[in-house]
């Protein structure tokens, strides 16, 4: 039986980018969800600098914060990014389909929507709110550029070409920029698919896909001790009938044959 199609409403759009912004939270910040435990920017910084022996990089709490922020921005952007092709293949009413008019305007509304609830969620100081957000806009609009020009590639399992991983190089690693680029290129492939999968699941109840079907449980009568006579009765073994031979039959003698 083919799985229903869910329906994606405004409020799932805030949702999202609230998800977004939650998942590559810092560590020190982050509670026991599960779709934020992960703090994608915090493993990904430790993990280069255990792989490649640089712990040093970590050793300026300044310097680490600059990292988890700017580098979360960029994470941040690369999902936008990705979420925003995905959106109007998810208003269509049949797979590959062009949309209809009211289906376009729902995926626009949608998006709009997103976007607006990503920059609200960015926590800016209310007096560079104006800068902060034509930063913001403006630095979406090239990874969105970069995305229209590789086409379906922005999916692919390799983005050597984004402007995420000379960015992110640049700040990480500029000592060993090839090594950093090369970590970065991978750090934005985990991006593209954790974004996918965070809007896959929009929509959806929480346990969905996660549940297999329910065991069977098996009903059993109570048992209760059988009574005494009945006790005996089973552990006496049963006695077998002998098995009796069918009589022959005889032709009975006229009388007058009997005596003579």
């Amino acid at each position: 039986m083919p799985a229903r199609k869910r329906k994606l409403f405004l409020a799932h759009a805030g949702e999202l980018a609230h998800r977004l912004s939650r998942t590559l939270a810092d560590s020190s910040a982050v509670g026991g969800d599960s779709a934020s435990a992960a703090a994608l920017v915090e493993t990904f910084l430790r993990s280069y600098a255990a792989r490649h022996d640089r712990s040093g990089l970590l050793r300026d709490a300044a310097r680490l914060r600059e990292m988890r922020s700017t580098i979360g921005r960029e994470a941040l952007f690369v999902m936008a990014v990705e979420v925003e092709r995905l959106i109007p293949a998810a208003f269509a009413a049949r797979p590959r389909a062009v949309l209809r008019p009211d289906e376009a305007a729902l995926a626009d509304a949608f998006r709009t929507e997103f976007l607006a609830s990503l920059a609200r969620a960015q926590d800016w100081p209310p007096a560079d709110v104006a800068a902060d957000r034509s930063a913001f806009d403006r630095d979406l609009e090239m990874y969105r550029d970069w995305r229209l020009r590789g086409g379906s590639r922005a999916a692919a399992s390799s983005a050597v070409e984004s402007p995420f991983a000379d960015r992110c190089a640049l700040l990480l690693d500029p000592s060993m920029m090839e090594q950093a680029r090369r970590a970065a290129s991978a750090f934005e492939s985990e991006l593209l698919r954790h974004g996918a999968q965070l809007f896959a699941r929009l929509g959806r109840p929480e346990s969905a896909g996660s549940r297999g079907p329910r065991p069977r449980i098996r009903r059993t009568r109570p048992t209760h001790p059988a009574p005494r006579h009945a006790r005996r009765r089973a552990r006496r073994p049963a006695k077998r009938r002998p098995r009796r031979s069918p009589r022959r039959k005889t032709k009975r003698r006229p009388a007058s044959r009997r005596k003579r």
